[in-house]
């Protein structure tokens, strides 16, 4: 489904920041999911079968970090902007015209 993005109030902002975290964290989980899923067959019987047994240890383990990281930075990331566009309303409720970064005034 392809929704037109409108960013032009705080909170279709959000909203639109809403919807990209949710879909980041529906990925996330069919990744987690899939993760845990990685588990071998039987037992390991010979030195190699152990070998291996550690490699996917590191490898489910690798990823289980790289899964969590990326669900932590999504949310980082929707914190922030809820943050800026509460902020925006803030400043457009107290009268203010423009918002401008510290290195733009003169």
């Amino acid at each position: 489904m392809t929704r037109k993005l409108d960013i032009d109030e705080p909170d279709e902002i959000i909203a639109a920041a809403g919807r990209a975290t949710a879909a980041a964290a529906a990925v996330t989980g069919r990744a987690g999911t899939t993760i845990a899923g990685l588990t071998p067959q039987g037992t390991a019987r010979c030195e190699l079968d152990t070998a291996l047994l550690g490699v996917l240890h590191w490898v489910k383990t690798g990823c289980t970090t790289a899964v969590t990281s990326d669900s932590r930075g999504s949310s980082a990331a929707h914190h922030f902007i809820v943050q800026a566009a509460h902020a925006l309303t803030t400043t457009d409720n107290h009268g203010r015209t423009v918002v401008r970064r510290t290195h733009d005034q003169a």
